[in-house]
């Protein structure tokens, strides 16, 4: 038996490929069986980086795909990020920024809920699973983070001839360590 990590809205769907819920520990579950691929979209994501505090919520611009318009967008970034597969800690001068974050830390959840809205988690076709993602502000469209992290004049990877918004940076966790799921690298 693999437990799900089925939001309320999702029920329905997760009911109709066979999953069932555990009343005992309040949590869906793919019964024996099942192919546990099917609930990909589901299946808890294992952490593999542990933030260490300050946590920063980084803000920089990007022109939306789909509208053409400016939207602000955010990350996470850390004062540095223990690797829990290759057990090192990376840090340097500037915020370690992170991509694809999937994270069950409620202080840092309501932290960005409360300054960055439209950075919350939805689901990433791209990698078939819910993680946090930045939305447009005016049309509303999913901006992916492999644009904004990983390509040359995405908001997070900027260069001299996109500087749609120099990166600016605030604390909204002051100490501690949160495990969670996702990519990192040092802004340029």
């Amino acid at each position: 038996m693999k437990y799900l990590d089925v939001p309320s809205n999702e029920e329905d769907a997760a009911k109709e490929l066979g999953a069932k819920f555990d009343a005992d520990s309040n949590r869906w579950f793919v019964p024996d069986g099942l192919c546990t691929s099917d609930f990909n979209l589901w299946l808890p994501v294992e952490p593999n980086i542990q933030l260490v505090a300050p946590i920063f919520l980084v803000t920089s611009a990007n022109r939306c795909y789909s509208c053409n318009e400016i939207s602000v967008v955010h990350c996470l970034g850390s004062k540095a990020v223990f690797d829990l597969d290759d057990q090192e800690e990376i840090e340097g001068e500037n915020p370690v920024l992170i991509s694809n974050l999937s994270i069950d830390e409620p202080e840092i959840e309501r932290a960005i809920s409360e300054v960055a809205p439209l950075y919350n988690v939805d689901l990433s076709k791209t990698q078939g699973q819910q993680v946090y993602m930045n939305h447009c502000e005016k049309c509303g469209a999913k901006l992916g983070d492999f644009f904004l992290h990983s390509e040359p004049g995405g908001a997070f990877f900027p260069t001299d001839e996109h500087p749609e918004m120099p990166l600016q940076k605030k604390v909204i966790v002051e100490a501690g360590r949160f495990t969670c799921s996702g990519s990192y690298r040092y802004p340029l």
